[in-house]
């Protein structure tokens, strides 16, 4: 018997004997339901500290498609809630099998417990690591493609790169602690200003180091939300991974497409 495929994702099934022949396709079951917990950018798990968004996969986890459209972001999504040690979170979005949500600010690093609550029906409780520095997970659309606003509004792809030497904006969360330019509020717009985060960091281009980085912090207005501001360093033409890394943790690597002058 043969099974190909990554981990966790679609795979297909070869099974072989002296008088049978089977083939199909499947997805692998999470192992440790923790596993179904995750940044919501970078969709790995426990990798969410105090602040960020997260993500959590299973099954009916709502009723219907729900998304929040007003701030402070809301603790219920229909008849759907979430908890982290016992502390409703806000909710982004909510579907049957999909919910996206803030970090509690005030949830201690260290090991938590997420229930999600549908109706009368209550989940499985998962417990999941809350790390105490950043684990940035750059956010993505497409394939594979950063979110990256070019410097003259666009945004990045194939079809409107940014060009060597450009100042952009790169987009994630997950950024862990920072420098807050006001009261951070769970559920609550980050407030006006520039909020440093506290760790080191660096930015990278197809493995080139960004020598100019204006900012690296939470987005003013948005909840849970960073940016990376940077000149693009002289890398060869064409779709570059972009890294960030914040405190020793790199993020996902997907890609930027870049054009020299």
């Amino acid at each position: 018997m043969a099974i190909t495929g990554a981990n966790a994702g679609n795979f297909s099934l070869v099974s072989a004997g002296p008088q049978l022949l089977f083939t199909g396709t499947g997805h692998a079951a999470f192992g440790n339901p923790g596993l179904a917990v995750v940044n919501a950018a970078s969709y790995s798990s426990s990798q969410t500290p105090p602040g960020s968004v997260f993500s959590i996969f299973g099954t009916a986890l709502a009723t219907k498609v729900w998304q929040a459209t007003s701030v402070p972001l809301p603790t219920t999504a229909l008849s759907t809630t979430v908890t982290v040690n016992g502390v409703a979170v806000p909710l982004f979005y909510a579907d049957p099998n999909q919910i996206n949500a803030q970090m509690p600010q005030e949830i201690k690093p260290g090991v938590a417990t997420v229930i999600v609550k549908n109706g009368n029906a209550t989940s499985n409780a998962v417990a999941v690591a809350v790390p105490a520095t950043a684990t940035p997970g750059i956010s993505m659309w497409g394939n594979n493609r950063a979110v990256v606003v070019n410097q003259n509004g666009s945004l990045n792809s194939p079809s409107t790169p940014a060009a060597v030497g450009d100042t952009v904006v790169a987009y994630f969360t997950g950024g862990g602690p920072v420098s807050s330019a006001g009261t951070l509020t769970t559920g609550a717009p980050a407030p006006g200003g520039l909020s440093w985060v506290t760790g080191t960091y660096d930015v990278k281009v197809g493995a080139l180091d960004a020598t100019t980085v204006n900012y690296v912090g939470l987005t003013p207005g948005s909840i849970g939300l960073y940016q990376a501001n940077f000149v693009v360093p002289k890398v060869a033409a064409g779709d570059r991974a972009l890294v960030i890394t914040i405190a020793g943790q790199a993020s996902n690597n997907p890609l930027i497409a870049v054009v020299t002058k």
